[in-house]
């Protein structure tokens, strides 16, 4: 195991206690830090880590993805905006934990990003309308670092 489990918590407060933190009804990460939400999801991914070893980032980020994807909760109502940055956030975090844990890359597939819900009219009077949800993936770029010399004798 190249991770530890303080890797874990750190990581956890860096990437996921920014996106708990815009709950409607939680607006301090220091709140969510000590609720037993962040112990439960703290333990079960070490848990899960443990036992099951690399593999289990990247059931994690697929997980993840999927549920992005579906555009919708497990009561099959929209995902609303904090929902869809909770599980950015943690599609994120188990591809960052299984980076950090040493875990041969086996291409789990791109981070997908969040569906783009479309609004919704002003004058709209239906209260049973679904927002259509059009799913992004996020794509690879290229960097050139030519450009970024400083000249012969600089070393970086």
């Amino acid at each position: 195991m190249a991770c530890t489990y303080n890797d874990l918590d750190d990581q956890m407060k860096i990437i996921m206690a920014p996106a708990y933190s815009m709950h409607p009804n939680q607006g301090y990460i220091v709140d969510w830090i000590n609720t037993t939400g962040y112990y439960t999801f703290r333990t079960n991914m070490w848990n899960g880590y443990v036992n099951s070893g690399c593999n289990w980032w990247v059931n994690r980020i697929s997980h993840f993805d999927a549920q992005i994807l579906s555009g919708v909760n497990q009561n099959g109502n929209p995902l609303g905006p904090y929902q869809l940055q909770l599980l950015s956030a943690k599609a994120v975090f188990a591809q960052v934990m299984h980076n950090l844990c040493g875990c041969v890359v086996l291409n789990p597939g791109p981070i997908v990003a969040p569906p783009i819900v479309a609004p919704l009219p002003t004058n709209n009077t239906v209260s049973n309308v679904t927002p259509r949800v059009i799913p992004q993936v996020a794509k690879p770029i290229r960097l050139d670092t030519r450009d970024f010399s400083g000249g012969e004798d600089e070393r970086y």
